[in-house]
């Protein structure tokens, strides 16, 4: 019996009985020459497809990611899956100019094709925009996996190379501020000659997303907020569970009695961070000359995981 057969049967398992309903759409006026109404998938198809969903994911090493693991839960586990038709679709509508929607959809298939697990309940959310990258290029592998649909990145007029995951370069910040890391709080740890202690975080997903939302919605109520602080809040908070308008605010007040040295030290780092959550690509070219460009790929990044010539390859 093929794997196909089995998952039938399991949905078949799980019927509450009855005859199955075949829904089909029906087309009202009259039929289109040469035009075929589409079939609603029946509810066995349903099941199945949701089946097929839950199979298909594969483990990535933690530790090829551009921050190296150093920045998650020490039991964190990463899975990836392929992208499916539906996802690809909603990927093909973005607006490459937009860093809105670059971000929206690319959250998108993140949240759809990635999966984190750890002892305090992992959420797509508590991966780092540094790895962002690579986790689309490790999806787009499995998606495009028996198809010859390279994802050239330009290096002159005339040149370029076709890119691998492993190509993006790995997190690299001074050894002043990496004496500062944290193994057991997972961040960097400072304390100051004034006796206050800063703790800064590589961004996640959710501090990115609720941040963002947060001067979204005081922007629209017409509401002022601490423009100043906001930039570095990306780095000042932990974690976006629980958070809350009030919690926020709390934040930013206990931040105001900060003194020139520590705000000299959180610009400095935050401006050292942010430096490098641009990701680069480092290789050798076939000619033995070591590149480090920026990650630019031909098409943009809706190339990802699309077809770069479609009516080339597929037609």
């Amino acid at each position: 019996m093929d794997f196909e057969e089995q998952l039938s049967n399991y949905a078949d398992s799980v019927e509450s009985g009855g005859e199955e309903q075949q829904d089909v759409f029906v087309q009202q006026a009259q039929p289109i020459p040469g035009f075929q109404p589409l079939k609603e998938p029946t509810e066995k198809a349903k099941r199945i497809e949701h089946e097929l969903d839950k199979i298909g994911w594969h483990k990535i090493d933690v530790t090829s990611l551009p921050t190296k693991g150093l920045f998650y839960p020490v039991d964190t586990e990463v899975l990836i899956r392929a992208a499916t038709g539906n996802e690809i679709k909603h990927w093909s509508t973005m607006n490459d100019e937009d860093v809105e929607s670059v971000n929206a959809i690319t959250n998108y298939v993140i949240e759809k094709c990635v999966t984190v697990r750890n002892s305090r309940g992992g959420n797509w959310r508590d991966l780092k925009e540094m790895d962002r990258v690579y986790l689309l290029l490790a999806v787009r592998e499995l998606t495009f996996i028996d198809d010859d649909n390279n994802l050239m990145v330009p290096i002159s007029e005339t040149k370029e190379y076709a890119v691998t995951k492993e190509m993006l370069h790995y997190i690299e910040l001074p050894e002043k501020i990496m004496s500062h890391y944290s193994s057991e709080e997972r961040c960097f740890v400072f304390n100051t000659k004034s006796g206050n202690q800063i703790k800064m975080y590589i961004p996640s997903f959710g501090v990115s997303e609720w941040i963002m939302n947060y001067a979204r919605t005081k922007q629209q109520m017409k509401e002022g907020i601490d423009t100043d602080f906001i930039q570095f809040a990306l780095m000042l908070i932990p974690d976006y569970r629980n958070l809350t308008y009030k919690g926020y605010e709390e934040i930013v007040a206990q931040s105001r009695a900060y003194g020139a040295r520590e705000w000299s030290l959180i610009s400095y780092v935050y401006d050292t961070i942010k430096s490098k959550l641009e990701p680069t690509l480092k290789f050798t070219g076939e000619d033995g000359t070591e590149y480090d460009v920026p990650v630019t790929f031909r098409g943009g990044v809706k190339a990802i995981l699309t077809f770069s010539d479609p009516l080339s390859d597929l037609c």
